[in-house]
């Protein structure tokens, strides 16, 4: 019986892995299973790509709607993804800004395939689109409903829905420090939810000191 539960589930991976390689233009190799799943119905593994070699790819099946779903298209636009927040928010405050931004394990979609183009991908809320973001408080924006209407204006500008943490620093070496990611300067720094909605409505929760 173990045997035979062993075969059903090297299966599974094969067909798995057999999806993503009719699904896009590259090649994958099965890697390792993945966090025992996302529920009784659902199994999960990673898979490992010829175009992207350091990526952990998650490939998601559901016994239930009996479909597969996963976040290739995620990690192939990563480093555009990550211009374009660095320069909307940029942009937006004319002034540096440190920005930590990868594709994480948060979700898998069936809502992509290898004809998404990136305009398509970063205009979709299924993207996921998670940042943080510090800011050099020299930015010469007093209101900072100000800013939130610049910010609102830049990333509806670049059809841009995404989610993330805006730090604010008080003095350069607390913006220098972050760099280094050191954790007690970023509980120090001014905080602000940001969301861009996929109904267009740009979302914040209230500023907060963060010490």
């Amino acid at each position: 019986m173990g045997v035979t539960g062993c075969m059903r589930r090297e299966s599974l991976a094969d067909q798995m892995v057999n999806y993503m390689n009719e699904k896009y233009e590259d090649r994958f190799t099965y890697s390792a299973p993945f966090g025992g799943g996302t529920g009784g119905s659902a199994r999960q593994i990673l898979v490992t790509s010829e175009k992207y070699p350091d990526a952990e790819i998650v490939v998601t099946y559901s016994s239930e709607a009996e479909s597969y779903s996963d976040n290739y298209v995620e990690h192939k636009y990563e480093q555009q993804t990550y211009e374009l927040l660095e320069e909307v928010l940029s942009g937006a405050v004319q002034t540096e800004v440190l920005l930590t931004y990868e594709v994480g394990y948060h979700g898998t979609t069936d809502n992509f395939s290898e004809e998404t183009t990136f305009e398509e991908y970063v205009s979709d809320f299924d993207a996921l689109i998670q940042f943080i973001a510090v800011i050099k408080e020299d930015c010469e924006l007093n209101d900072r409903d100000e800013f939130v209407q610049i910010l609102q204006n830049k990333f509806s500008e670049h059809q841009l829905l995404a989610q993330g943490r805006l730090y604010f620093a008080e003095e350069s070496s607390q913006f220098l420090k972050f760099g280094q990611l050191d954790l007690d300067v970023r509980r120090k720094l001014l905080q602000l939810n940001i969301c861009m909605t996929s109904a267009g409505i740009f979302d914040t929760a209230e500023w907060r000191e963060t010490r």
